[in-house]
Parts: C-alpha cells; structure tokens; sequence
C-alpha cells in the first residue's frame, strides 16, 4: 500500500493491492519513489509467456486542488522509462484524472513533412493494432479533454503506451463513462507488446462499497497458446473458470444414443492406421492413435451423458478461517445478507425495479458499515 501523504499537509488515501492466496507466490512487488503509482509484477508461469508483466497501479489527484502536483505525470513516465528498459510488458491502470476525450494516442510521422515540432515524440507502432485486430481511433463517450489529460495522450506518445478502453473487449464498440456517469478519468494503458493477450477489457457497473464516484475496471489476460488456457482463469479470478469437466455416469437406457454418436468413418481410418502399424514405430504416434480413438468415445459419452463441473482450485489444508473484524456486527452482517440475496436477484431477473432496489439495499449496507466503523474507533480512542 502507498499513501500518498507527502502530497500535501493532509493525507489523501492510498494505493491498494488485493490478491488470492493462491497467487502470492506469483505476484512481487517492485519498491520505487513515487507516491503516484504502486508497481508489482505478476510471474511469466501465470500465461506460459517469454517474460514478466508489470503492472503499476496508478492515482493521480485532480488539477487544481490541494492535492493536486505538477511532477505527477514526470515521475509516472520516468518510472515507467526504468520499467520497461528491463520489462517488455507494462500496464498502467487506476484514476489519471485526465480526461482525453477520443483523441489520438499516437503520432505517425510522415517522413515528407517538416517534423521539428515532433522532435519530443517517437513514432508508435500502430501498425501492430492493425496486425492485432485492434482499432486504431478508440471510442469514447467524454467529449472533453482536460490538461492531465493531454499529458497522459502525451505520455503515451512518448513511450509506444496505447490506451484499452474503447478498444478492446466488451468496450470495444463503447468507450464507456468511469467516474459519476458523466466522464472517462480511468485508464488501462499497456505496452503494445502486451496488447495480444488481452482479452476483455470491461467497465464494471458503479458500487458504491467500492468507491464513492468511480466505476470498477475489468480486464483479463490470456494467453496465445492453445495448451495453457486455464491459466485465463488465474489472471481473471473467475468461478466458472475454475473448474473441471466431468462426465456423468453411465446410463444403460441410453446406449443407442452412445452408439450412435461415436464417429463411425473417424473409427474405420483410425483402424486403417492401427493396420498400418509396424514393429519399429514411434511410440509418439502410437499415443496419438490411440489418444484419437478415446476422444472419439468421450465426445460422444458428452453428448448422450452430460457433464458436471467442479472445482480445480487447490485445497489448502490448515488454511486459516476468515475472521470478520472487531467493528462487523450483527447490523453488518444482516445489511450484507440483504444485499447480497438482492444482488442476486437482479443477476436472474434484470428488471429497472430489481436494479433500484439492488442500489436501495447496496446504499443501506455502505451506511450501515460507515455507522459500524465509526462507532468502533470512538470506542477504541476511549480506550
């Protein structure tokens, strides 16, 4: 965590980073100077790739406010500089407090033109968004750009950095509002090397227990192999990633079915092979063969059977038992109770009112923690 306390006389929050247990032994963090980002890398065994993914976790105060410093965007791109001399994948992510409207990220340079006032950019390689199905003009619903904001655009310029909102993923077609509905102030900008194993980029609904104004951002990576797609599931952390197929048990009723799925051409030119077999061939090719016959079986015990799905997490034994803190009393853990039933409530049936009630209840039980927090630190204080 990073708090940024030097800013000003008083403090104004920090940075935070939370992670499963499962992927401590992944996850380092990278100590630096700076109060505006908080670096950490994530192992290259997580996607099976060639190098480290860094990632910086960034909070910039707004202009023109106390908090607010005009060294923030130099020490940002200075540490990214040092970064990504020894990494190739970076990712900046968090509240920039720039507003960009859809303005260019990049510059091409026309070696034609008279190019002495571009002498403090480097030409970005947007030919690699055209190789990556990656637009090149991003959408974004903020029409306004701000100063900070034409600072970020430039710090992009400057560093081969492309934003991922309005580019990527299921904000691809959008460029959707982060902060009060009404503006884009948060970012995942990435090197563009790092840009091909993103595979989503979301911004998730506003929830008040998160943040006062900002929506969260989502984004997952995957990797480009075709053997190593469950480790998708490790970056984004979801529940129906997690898990493993199984096939259901045998039913005597329904063997026709079996039977009349299993690929009856598929089996004759797996016998041809097996004909084909000679006393001095590869044992590889003998596993292939025989790999081939099983899947033929299985296929079609999927489709008569069905399949199950459980989980593929490991087990932890004497994993410690999560603890509610001191301050979580009844009233907490009823108002989260209540949010949560409504909460799923509006996931099955989408409905306006399901929605005004989920916000009604999500409210109450974000009032009901303040009431609980504040309550334990008078008491503490009198201590």
């Amino acid at each position: 965590m990073k708090n940024r306390k030097k800013v000003s006389r008083n403090r104004s929050g920090g940075i935070t980073l939370g992670y499963k247990l499962e992927l401590a032994n992944k996850i380092k963090f990278l100590p630096t100077d700076s109060q505006f980002v908080l670096w950490f890398k994530v192992s290259s065994e997580l996607l099976d790739i060639d190098d480290d993914i860094v990632f910086g976790i960034v909070y910039i105060p707004p202009e023109y406010t106390n908090y607010s410093s005009q060294d923030a965007y130099s020490q940002l791109e200075n540490e990214y500089i040092i970064f990504s001399n020894n990494y190739k994948y970076v990712s900046l992510l968090g509240d920039f407090n720039g507003r960009t409207a859809d303005d260019d990220d990049f510059v091409i340079i026309h070696n034609d033109k008279h190019i002495d006032n571009l002498t403090d950019f480097i030409e970005n390689k947007v030919y690699m968004l055209e190789e990556l199905n990656i637009p090149k003009k991003r959408k974004s619903l903020d029409r306004v750009k701000n100063g900070y904001g034409k600072r970020l655009l430039d710090l992009c310029k400057g560093n081969n950095l492309f934003i991922v909102n309005g580019r990527i993923g299921d904000d691809r077609q959008y460029g959707k509002l982060t902060c009060r509905n009404s503006s884009i102030v948060d970012y995942c900008i990435s090197s563009v090397e790092l840009l091909k194993y993103f595979t989503n980029f979301h911004v998730l609904d506003f929830c008040t227990l998160y943040s006062d104004v900002h929506s969260p951002l989502q984004i997952t990576l995957a990797s480009t192999k075709q053997d190593v797609v469950n480790n998708q599931c490790l970056i984004t952390g979801t529940d129906t990633c997690n898990r493993q197929e199984n096939i259901k048990k045998w039913d005597n009723d329904k063997i026709v079915d079996f039977q009349n799925g299993i690929d009856v051409e598929e089996i004759y030119a797996l016998i041809e092979d097996i004909n084909k077999v000679e006393a001095n061939m590869d044992k590889n090719e003998m596993n292939l063969i025989v790999n081939n016959m099983c899947d033929l079986f299985l296929n079609s015990a999927r489709a008569t059977f069905g399949v199950t799905k459980t989980s593929g997490l490991k087990k932890y034994k004497n994993k410690p038992v999560k603890l509610d803190k001191e301050w979580f009393d009844y009233d907490c853990k009823f108002a989260r109770q209540n949010y949560r039933k409504l909460k799923r409530k509006f996931k099955n049936i989408s409905s306006e009112e399901n929605r005004q009630i989920m916000k009604s209840s999500e409210k109450q039980y974000k009032k009901t923690l303040d009431k609980a927090i504040i309550a334990h630190r008078k008491k503490m204080a009198k201590k």
